[in-house]
């Protein structure tokens, strides 16, 4: 008959210590909670919110839209490669006539544009995806100026924070671009 080693017998002996070792600490994790315990605090429960990523590359599009307006205002240049980079449709068209306005003019922004964004909404069922961004404006340091001598244009909007609505779409190749863009300047925030 063969010789069973020490081995051998303390293999199954370790598997039954170890299976209801385990079943002992599921069991009292599951008690715990059934009672609560080992909840978060109240006011300390933690979200997950499956389109954070989408909010944040929404957010990256609208910023990258006041960015490459601004430059593009600077520029002169209604053709700016960075509009193409954020915007799109109507919207893209509607900087590029502003522009051109301004340059026939002599005239264009000065300084600095800021914004606070959120996304109010995103519909990915909709073709293409859509989504919509509230934002406050800060236009204290933006200022219509002549191009040669940078002085105040006459009868010009000051600076200010006003209120503005977006609406971005999604690319076919991914990227989300800002195809419209409603300022309200009679509406401080």
């Amino acid at each position: 008959m063969a010789r069973l080693s020490r081995d051998h017998v303390l293999i199954p002996v370790f598997a039954v210590v170890l299976v209801a070792v385990l079943g002992v600490v599921g069991l009292a994790v599951w008690n715990a909670r059934d009672r609560g315990e080992g909840a978060a605090p109240v006011g300390l429960e933690t979200s997950f919110d499956p389109l954070a990523a989408t909010r944040a590359e929404i957010l990256a599009a609208f910023d990258g839209y006041i960015r490459a307006s601004v430059e593009a205002n600077r520029r002169g240049d209604p053709y700016y490669d960075g509009l193409a980079l954020y915007t799109d449709g109507v919207l893209r068209l509607q900087i590029a006539q502003s522009i051109m306005t301004h340059n026939d003019n002599g005239r264009y922004y000065l300084g600095e544009l800021k914004s606070e964004a959120t996304v109010e909404s995103i519909d990915m069922d909709a073709d293409p995806p859509t989504a919509t961004i509230s934002a406050c404006i800060d236009a204290t340091d933006y200022h219509l100026v002549y191009r040669e001598d940078n002085s105040p244009v006459p009868g010009a909007a000051t600076g200010m924070r006003y209120k503005a609505e977006a609406i971005a779409t999604m690319n076919t190749d991914g990227r989300w671009l800002i195809v419209a863009s409603a300022a309200h300047r009679d509406q401080a925030c």
